[in-house]
């Protein structure tokens, strides 16, 4: 009976923690956009403070902490001969653990920064801001509407194949 039990509190406690373990991925990928966004703040910025070029934009953004956007330490932070800064920018976004519209929006945004004047790339920039601040509000909804499900469905799940073991 004690074995029975114990077995019971364990799938118990599996349940909850898949539910939580989920919960928290929607979570993560609304911080995730956050943290895209400041990235983007930091580009629009750095090219407003001193009309930087692509490889003190990414040398800036390698002195920056982003937990989920380690990709950066990737990205030269000087010129070298016979190297492309946006070969390299899309292979570090594409190596990343992001998720598929992150890694779209980062790619496309990678493509353009540095094609044009300041004033373009702010532009750009700008609307690279809205575009993710819309994203984020839509993951943070999504957060808000699945978190507490999943939560919810674990503990349930988890207490009701608890129970069938009894």
């Amino acid at each position: 009976m004690v074995i029975k039990i114990s077995a019971m509190l364990l799938i118990i406690l599996g349940g909850a923690f898949f539910g939580i373990d989920r919960s928290e991925k929607l979570k993560n990928r609304a911080e995730i956009c956050r943290e895209i966004e400041k990235v983007l703040q930091i580009c629009e910025f750095t090219l407003k403070s001193s009309d930087s070029d692509v490889y003190s934009i990414a040398g800036k953004l390698k002195n920056n902490s982003f937990n989920g956007l380690s990709f950066f330490r990737n990205l030269p932070e000087r010129y070298e001969a016979g190297k492309n800064f946006r070969n390299d920018w899309e292979n570090a976004i594409l190596k990343s653990k992001l998720e598929s519209e992150e890694k779209q929006l980062l790619r496309e945004f990678g493509r353009t920064l540095g094609t044009s004047d300041t004033d373009g790339q702010l532009k750009v920039i700008s609307a690279y801001i809205e575009e993710i601040h819309s994203l984020y509000e839509q993951r943070k909804a999504e957060y808000t509407k699945k978190g507490k499900l999943y939560r919810s469905l674990g503990i349930l799940g988890g207490i009701m194949a608890g129970i069938i073991v009894i």
